[in-house]
């Protein structure tokens, strides 16, 4: 049966099938569609060669992308962007961890064979950061479990445990050093940023007539005064040392771009409505107000995206003295929309802000459904390569459980938490 279809960016949840497939001996399935992408290469209508599907080559009809269906690019480039193939790998791996404060429970999934070709490594990271690492092996039957110890450690900070069995030695087709199994558990989180007013200090405001600008040392703030033009207001402009890292106003969205799989079952047509709220949202002038609080800049904005229901979204920032600030945003209901394809704030970047570091999940993208196996850690990046090339453009380059980001200019960096 096949269970799965692997079209552009998909090949979530898998993790409910495994789960039945662990659950019910007689259960069967585990047909993904398919290995690979059928996409040619060749020269398309514009005389680009490039890989092409239905449509490219003046044939009609055609099914246009639906050959595009694979865990893998059809020239295999740049597969690894994808993390398709490593979510599945992770689901069929035939080592099964349970990772807890002092031991891991460790189970041989092989039919037949023990794990004397395995090494396990394992790594204690703070922070992102490893900062212990074991190496052990074990030689345990096919179907056996046993629980390994493990020492803890004090170091403050953010504490995950990760485990990997990996190829010993060169056999059968699989490179030394390769990870046929991986687990990490995140076993004592880390402490959240604190936004705090600073004792008898206030960041310094100067209120104009189209825009407010809020001054700390290193940091300015700019926010568009609402109903003094037809652009919507904002926050428009955030200065780090001198450095600009907004192009135009932070407003907020509630549309992503769609997938193949999108388009396949009709979600495309139920969330149009969202790019229009997205596209042709507007200001409610009378709602915004700011002030002082507790020696802190405060503005709210408030935004309509259904404007008959006057349904939308609300957002606050709040700037202390030291430049820190803190962003709230709300959304309602928005009871025209079936499905809400994404919540949050669209902040626009000037393009020589391409460099990028940030920890959470990498370097592959993630998603709600599809982010296990996919490893926690501290990451370097430029915004150009975090494009998946699918065979057919569409939603890509998502990090989920990312505890920080930071945008680097030239002299200068502007964090997000």
């Amino acid at each position: 049966c096949e269970y799965m279809h692997a079209m552009g960016n998909s090949l979530g949840d898998m993790k409910q099938y495994r789960l039945l497939l662990d659950k019910y001996p007689t259960f069967q399935g585990g047909f993904i569609w398919d290995y690979i992408d059928q996409g040619l290469l060749a020269e398309d209508l514009n005389g680009e060669r490039k890989l092409c599907y239905g449509g490219d080559f003046g044939d009609k009809p055609n099914d246009m992308d639906f050959c595009g269906n694979g865990i893998i690019f059809a020239d295999r480039r740049e597969a690894h962007r994808s993390s398709k193939a490593q979510t599945m790998k992770y689901y069929y791996q035939p080592i099964l961890f349970q990772l807890s404060e002092k031991e891991v429970r460790i189970q041989n999934r092989y039919t037949f064979r023990d794990t004397s070709h395995l090494l396990f490594v394992l790594e204690q990271l703070v922070d992102g950061v490893v900062i212990r690492t074991e190496e052990f092996q074990l030689c345990l039957k096919a179907g056996a479990y046993m629980s390994y110890p493990i020492c803890t450690v004090s170091e403050p900070g953010e504490l995950v445990y990760r485990i990997s069995a990996v190829q010993k030695e060169a056999q059968d087709g699989i490179r030394k050093g390769t990870v046929l199994a991986c687990e990490e558990c995140v076993i004592r989180t880390g402490d959240s940023p604190v936004f705090m007013a600073q004792p008898e200090q206030r960041p310094k405001v100067i209120d104009g007539h189209y825009t407010i600008g809020v001054h700390t040392q290193d940091v300015t703030y700019l926010f568009r005064k609402a109903g003094v033009s037809y652009t919507v207001a904002g926050l428009y402009g955030i200065q780090v040392a001198g450095e600009e890292f907004l192009v135009r106003e932070v407003q907020p969205t509630v549309f992503r771009p769609n997938t193949s799989n999108d388009i396949g079952n009709a979600f495309v047509f139920q969330s149009a409505l969202a790019l229009s709220y997205a596209k042709f949202v507007r200001g409610v002038n009378e709602k915004m107000v700011y002030g002082i609080v507790e020696n802190s800049f405060e503005i709210t904005y408030r935004y309509t995206f259904d404007h008959n229901n006057m349904e939308g979204a609300t957002i606050t920032y709040r700037v202390n003295a030291a430049g820190e600030m803190k962003v709230t945003a709300t959304v309602d209901p928005l009871t025209n929309l079936k499905s809400l394809p994404l919540f949050g704030l669209h902040f626009e970047i000037p393009k020589n802000k391409e460099q990028f570091t940030y920890y959470g999940k990498g370097p592959f993208e993630t998603y709600p459904d599809r982010k296990d196996g996919i490893l926690s850690g501290i990451y370097h990046g430029v915004c150009e390569k975090e494009y998946v090339n699918y065979l057919y453009p569409q939603e890509c380059g998502n990090h989920e459980e990312t505890r920080y980001l930071i945008v680097e200019g030239e002299n200068s960096a502007l964090r997000f938490h």
